[in-house]
């Protein structure tokens, strides 16, 4: 039993090593917005339409302001909002909600 637990703790922390290390993951978003890295002045927010049909480098072009796309793909409304509450705590308000 204690092998297994052992074993399992080993794989789990490997695993997050290898992922933290994969550039534009969910993983890195996720960490990205807890940390408050983010702090754009536009966010892109909405399902997999919002994260396919709205790139954050051209709006930023096109408005001269920092942009984020903060979509969330095969989500409901509620997974949306959560994660915008949570970008809230920790990044600063947006001036622009597309």
């Amino acid at each position: 039993m204690i092998f297994t637990i052992l074993g399992a703790i080993i794989i789990q922390t490997i695993s997050d090593a290898g992922l933290k290390g994969i550039e534009n993951s969910r993983f890195e978003e996720w960490d990205n917005i807890l940390r408050g890295r983010i702090n754009a002045d536009l966010i892109i927010l909405g399902s997999s339409r919002g994260s396919v049909n709205y790139n954050p480098k051209i709006m930023g072009q096109l408005t001269h302001l920092d942009s984020y796309n903060l979509s969330f793909d095969a989500a409901s409304h509620n997974i949306q909002k959560a994660k915008y509450n949570i970008y809230l705590k920790n990044n600063l308000t947006p001036k622009v909600i597309i």
